[in-house]
């Protein structure tokens, strides 16, 4: 894996050795047996899904360490650092490369899609404390290694039909992570405010199922028992954003999969996800993605295949 300077950082160049990325948003890279002794701190230019199908290894995300032993998933996202040691006999690892500003995650249907949008934010604004390091055991599930490996083979085959073919193994792999993360929850390794903080947890769990309705302060406060100033402190220290951006951003995040996947009308879209004001959700929307929602939603139809 040849890396290069960047800006001064480390830098892995997915797009330029996976052509795929730039086209699909979707590519693979299979090491039957990676072997790596020095800590090289890199970023990669997409989202990486780093499935780790054999061996231990140590981790390295950003200033947290990570003792994984295969099969586990563990998920570096945009602008986040990263580095992989091995024992000297190596590990079996499949490299996932995804764009969500290329490739649109998949609607997996309720309860899966708000677990997904959890782990896997579809715009790298949506990047917060909770999800910025992300690990999920597959031990004793044969099932994620056989799909992962027939993702692989379908990019190194290109067959007629691999796109589609890759897409729903893609697909099918995404559901088998959210129905672990369902059964087993989310090992929230290196973040202790996890545990120290419960009350703004039972907040944000709210705001997962009720974001699209009218937002109250006081109710939420009332609900976990603490004042709207102190919960508003403590939401912040668990997950490193205000109550507001946190919710604003639960509703964007809708919002855009409706735009890529649905025909409505933009303004219904706007109501449909929870704004209440189509003027202030036009300029939030630029704010995050640099283009209009009309923009936006024909850019990705330009990528549907």
């Amino acid at each position: 894996m040849t890396l290069y300077r960047q800006n001064g950082n480390i830098t892995y160049p997915a797009r330029r050795d996976h052509p795929e990325l730039r086209s699909f948003g979707l590519a693979t890279r299979y090491f039957p047996c990676y072997i790596n002794r020095k800590k090289s701190l890199h970023k990669v230019e997409t989202v990486l899904l780093s499935f780790i199908i054999r061996g231990k290894a140590i981790h390295y995300l950003g200033e947290n360490e990570i003792k994984e032993s295969g099969p586990s998933l563990s998920i570096t996202h945009f602008g986040q650092f990263h580095s992989i040691i091995t024992p000297r006999e190596g590990i079996e690892i499949m490299n996932i490369f995804f764009d969500p500003q290329v490739y649109p995650l998949p609607q997996l249907g309720a309860p899966l899609d708000k677990i997904l949008n959890l782990f896997l934010p579809i715009h790298p604004g949506f990047q917060n404390e909770l999800n910025k390091i992300v690990h999920i055991d597959l031990k004793g599930d044969d099932t994620a290694v056989e799909v992962v490996k027939l993702l692989n083979r379908e990019f190194e085959q290109k067959l007629p039909g691999y796109i589609n073919t890759a897409e729903a193994l893609f697909r099918l792999f995404l559901i088998i992570l959210c129905r672990k993360v369902l059964k087993s929850g989310f090992d929230f390794k290196g973040l202790p405010q996890i545990k120290l903080s419960s009350v703004a947890e039972k907040a944000r769990v709210y705001i997962e199922d009720n974001f699209r309705e009218k937002f109250s302060l006081i109710k939420v406060a009332d609900l976990v028992a603490l004042s709207p100033n102190y919960l508003c402190r403590e939401f912040k220290k668990h997950t490193g954003k205000t109550i507001f951006k946190y919710l604003t951003e639960k509703r964007l995040q809708m919002a855009m999969q409706m735009l890529r996947f649905t025909n409505d009308k933009i303004i219904s879209i706007a109501y449909e996800s929870g704004f209440s004001d189509i003027s202030f959700f036009n300029r939030k929307f630029k704010l995050y993605t640099g283009m209009s929602p009309a923009d936006y939603r024909k850019k990705f139809r330009e990528y549907q295949y």
